[in-house]
């Protein structure tokens, strides 16, 4: 039996993605040491699910489309770049996101709930509102970034809205991963309908 891999996540606009591949290519040509996400498959992710079993997948579809009411629109706002877990040990280089992300978490806390009662683990550590650019192609981490990153401490792109989530399908392959929307999760924002 082949397993599903997949995740919730947010699309970018077109043009959020290609001031975030712009940022990429500065870091980059700074030499900041990283295995870059291409720029058409940047997005938010809400939650990683893993490799599931296809009929645990169809819970979490089942799970997931029930209505997610009062949860949007969020008007977010790309803004300066960081790493996790810090910039000593940097793993991962990532844009931050300002504007509704309480709301983001509260939702990201939503679609957990949901998902873990199919028996998807609860995720260890807090949620937190980012756009992962790239992750350190060294052992040892990106190393000293710091200087590089202030060079683009003020990054900011145009704000967007999510109005839906998505539940991605990921498809590994040679040039990368590819993602298959499986499902999507309008966004209403009138906590009651009807």
């Amino acid at each position: 039996m082949s397993r599903i891999r997949c995740f919730v996540a947010a699309a970018l606009p077109e043009a959020t993605r290609e001031q975030l591949g712009a940022l990429q290519g500065r870091l980059r040509r700074a030499g900041l040491p990283a295995r870059w996400v291409r720029p058409e498959a940047l997005h938010l992710t809400l939650k990683f699910l893993g490799e599931l079993p296809p009929a645990v997948f169809d819970q979490v579809a089942e799970q997931l489309s029930l209505p997610l009411d009062g949860a949007g629109p969020l008007r977010l706002t790309p803004r300066g770049v960081g790493t996790f877990p810090s910039d000593s040990r940097a793993r991962v280089v990532w844009a931050g996101l300002e504007g509704d992300v309480a709301a983001l978490a509260r939702l990201a806390l939503t679609v957990e709930a949901r998902v873990q009662g199919c028996g998807v683990a609860r995720e260890r550590r807090p949620f937190r509102s980012h756009l992962t650019l790239g992750r350190a192609t060294r052992l040892g981490g990106l190393g000293e970034v710091r200087e590089i990153l202030e060079t683009e401490a003020g990054f900011e792109a145009p704000r967007f809205v999510v109005r839906e989530l998505v539940l991605y399908e990921s498809r590994l392959g040679g040039q990368g991963p590819s993602y298959v929307p499986r499902l999507t999760l309008p966004l209403s924002d009138d906590p009651f309908p009807g």
